[in-house]
């Protein structure tokens, strides 16, 4: 599966890939944020998160960060 993504990644022009770099830096940025935010409510008693959470959660990021940059751009 990363063989076929990095094949997919470097076929595609440079306009989107430059857009796929930046939608993927956004939700890393976001994620980022919200699991360093959410360390510090887990010390006022919120429950721990796994890793299991995050990835679903950077899916879910990545999706609507495309979805708004698409119909932006339109």
């Amino acid at each position: 599966m990363i063989a076929a993504v990095w094949r997919y990644f470097r076929q595609v022009d440079e306009y989107l890939r430059l857009q796929i770099l930046e939608n993927w830096a956004i939700t890393a940025a976001i994620t980022f944020g919200w699991t360093f935010i959410y360390g510090f409510l887990e010390s006022a008693g919120f429950p721990r998160l796994s890793m299991t959470t995050i990835c679903p959660i950077m899916g879910i990021t990545s999706g609507i960060i495309f979805l708004v940059r698409r119909l932006i751009s339109r």
